[in-house]
């Protein structure tokens, strides 16, 4: 048997058992099964263009992030970033030009770091 036709016999073998594996990694990464958690709402604050060189520079910024929010479990945190710098609101860490939304799962209350603004924010997640 040549080996490029040993190659195509080894490939078909492995194509059901690759086909498997995307199969239970999709079902694995899902994170939210239907019904476990409500919809939840997205709370949403945008960062501005300039102002990570605003804040080098000393200026006053605009203030994005109140100093304390509340969400319920299940509700998303987003942070719309427009400027040229990452910046963060607790665990949500948005580069450059990136929006990132993270999903709260348990209720409690959390300090958290800021970049723009104050020093810390308080996130408060209710029961659902």
């Amino acid at each position: 048997m040549s080996a490029n036709r040993l190659v195509g016999w080894v490939l078909v073998a492995l194509t059901p058992v690759v086909v498997l594996g995307v199969v239970v990694a999709l079902a694995v990464i899902r994170h939210d099964p239907p019904g476990v958690l409500p919809a939840g709402t997205v709370t949403s604050f945008e960062v501005p263009l300039g102002t990570a060189a605003a804040l080098r520079r000393g200026d006053a910024v605009e203030e994005v992030f109140p100093p304390s929010i509340s969400l319920r479990v299940g509700d998303w945190l987003e942070l719309v970033n427009l400027d040229s710098e990452t910046h963060r609101l607790g665990p949500v860490v948005a580069r450059a030009r990136e929006t990132v939304r993270v999903r709260f799962y348990d209720a409690g209350r959390f300090d958290a770091q800021c970049s723009v603004g104050h020093d810390s924010v308080l996130i408060e997640v209710l029961p659902p």
